[in-house]
């Protein structure tokens, strides 16, 4: 885990500060993940996870804060996932209409329940977890201005999280691996640009709206294929090389042969045939293909609303985006209805269905170009706090691709809760960037304790 100087500024001055007024909250957690129809070898696999989060008030005033989410695991199958990440770890300072906060943060945009689509300031843990919410620290520098008639968060951000990604024993099973260490960047500053994001978020009668622009470094990349650095083909001796096709035609081999030998040998089985020749270079090609991450600059304007009138809400997301392929829009709208106390069970039920759209047809986007979404979300409101989440996400045009994912969870004590998820894909046509996805079933059993 890579802490920067003003990290770790905030450490040696929290070190120095007096040892009262902290609040700690640790949390341990096992996990066991199985795998239908996709590991036959190593069908289980286990992890362990460590978080420790508190604050520390200064001198004893709430206004000077210092806040912390430091995240570990150890992961018993993937390397990858075998990570450490200080997710908040930043100083606070809340003055009278305004607060400062200096250091790691996690920052949620959004109001949609099937894709965050405008939560752009932190970076995914693809590592962690396929779904995107959890979430990196990212170092920033972060203003708000607060007035009656709403906020104004401003944000400067000097340095850009790289995305994680599983490992090549890890879930999902990529096509190919991610050379995550040889990320390229459409900038001159790489990962060190500065990153500018604001948000106008306000409220009024029953409508909550937020209104935000973001222009720095995207936090998708796009993944390309690539002959790996040391391959042996030509160019990759000092890194990746993209152009796969004039790579491998520069490195095929050359027959000794004068021309009009070399179909005769052929003829006689004393030579490889052009078929086995290209056969070979193919399967060379495919040991050393890896996938590059490509960070593109990207300048976005997003909206985000709200209206909740009694057990109704509407949501919608949307956003309009810009970077060197050219403007897309993209939204998400829905709506949630709430039944309370069904049938005098004490048990409440929220219906969610919501419509996606992406113009954009590259990386994770092409899973969300035209789909719907429709859920449930079930409150038993028993003494356990037994809640599960259940979702299917259709392809609109024909109804058959689609994704589902059901999350359940129950306290087993005052400091134990256990927690199940299950995620799955079919049907996605084959020339689609998400079909390596179809099959790969995910069943996790999670047992958290908080101490």
């Amino acid at each position: 885990m890579r802490i920067k100087s003003a990290h770790a500024a905030l450490l040696t001055l929290a070190g120095c500060a007096p040892a009262f007024a902290w609040e700690l909250s640790p949390r341990l957690e096992l996990e066991v993940r199985g795998f239908p129809g996709v590991r036959s070898g190593e069908p289980l696999t286990g992890s362990v996870a460590g978080v420790l989060e508190g604050f520390h008030d200064f001198s004893g005033s709430e206004r000077r804060r210092f806040n912390f989410d430091v995240f570990a695991r150890a992961d018993s199958q993937d390397a990858s996932r075998t990570h450490a990440d200080a997710r908040d770890l930043y100083y606070q300072y809340i003055g009278r209409d305004f607060e400062l906060r200096l250091g790691n943060r996690r920052v949620f945009w959004g109001v949609t329940e099937s894709r965050h689509l405008v939560d752009i300031i932190n970076q995914s843990d693809l590592a962690e977890d396929l779904d995107t919410e959890a979430k990196l620290g990212q170092p920033m520098f972060n203003l708000a201005v607060i007035r009656d008639t709403g906020a104004l968060d401003i944000y400067l951000m000097p340095y850009q999280r790289a995305r994680t990604f599983p490992g090549v024993d890890g879930y999902p099973q990529l096509p190919f691996p991610v050379a995550v260490h040889e990320a390229q960047y459409e900038s001159r500053q790489g990962q060190h640009h500065l990153d500018f994001a604001a948000r106008y978020a306000t409220s009024w009668g029953g409508f909550d709206l937020g209104v935000a622009v973001f222009n720095g470094t995207a936090r998708e990349p796009l993944l390309r294929p690539c002959l790996r650095r040391g391959s042996g083909y030509v160019d990759t001796d000092n890194g990746p090389n993209c152009d796969i096709v004039a790579a491998a035609e520069a490195s095929a081999p050359q027959s000794p042969l004068p021309d009009d030998l070399t179909p005769l040998l052929q003829a006689l089985g004393l030579f490889p045939s052009d078929d086995e020749v290209r056969a070979e270079i193919e399967a060379d090609v495919r040991r050393n293909l890896v996938l590059v991450p490509t960070y593109r600059r990207l300048r976005q304007i997003s909206l985000d609303l709200q209206y909740v009138n009694e057990s109704l809400a509407l949501k919608l997301e949307t956003l309009l985006r810009e970077d060197s392929t050219g403007r897309s829009t993209a939204a998400v709208a829905g709506v949630e209805y709430n039944l309370g106390d069904v049938g005098a069970t004490g048990v409440d039920i929220g219906l969610l269905a919501e419509y996606l759209y992406d113009e954009k047809r590259d990386g994770l986007n092409a899973r969300f170009t035209d789909d719907l979404f429709l859920g449930a979300r079930v409150g038993l409101n028993d003494e356990a706090g037994t809640e599960l989440l259940a979702g299917v996400i259709v392809n609109r045009p024909d109804f058959r691709q689609y994704a589902f994912q059901l999350e359940a969870s129950r306290r087993l004590t005052d400091a134990a809760r256990l927690s199940l998820d299950a995620r799955g894909f079919a049907d996605s046509p084959a020339d689609s960037p998400e079909a390596f996805l179809d099959g790969q079933s995910l069943v996790r059993l999670t047992l958290e304790w908080f101490f």
